[in-house]
């Protein structure tokens, strides 16, 4: 179960990365002809795609991969949580974020 644990934390963790790293592209205005920054474009325009059609952008930000990092961060630990085997979190974080009725 620790293997499954490992490899949903970095996948989440690596695709949020990415996010972040199209925000700060986007941002900065890099040369989007450049093959790291078209990788970063492939690689995130399947899920930010739709997104932005609905989520309008703020300015240089692109708000839709800014909304979809941080729901991917937030819905990291719940699903952690269902792991059973979830001795991966500190004891204080798992009786505040879910309740062990094992007894």
């Amino acid at each position: 179960m620790l293997t499954l644990t490992f490899l949903v934390k970095t996948v989440i963790d690596l695709y949020v990365m990415v996010l972040l790293l199209r925000i700060w592209m986007q941002w900065t205005r890099t040369d989007f002809y450049n093959p790291f920054s078209q990788f970063v474009v492939k690689i995130t325009q399947p899920i930010v795609g739709p997104l932005r059609r609905i989520i309008p952008s703020l300015g240089p930000i692109d708000s839709a991969s800014l909304l979809l990092a941080f729901l991917l961060m937030t819905i990291k630990y719940p699903l952690l949580l269902l792991n059973p085997g979830r001795r991966h979190l500190p004891q204080s974080v798992q009786p505040a974020v879910w309740p062990d009725f094992t007894g």
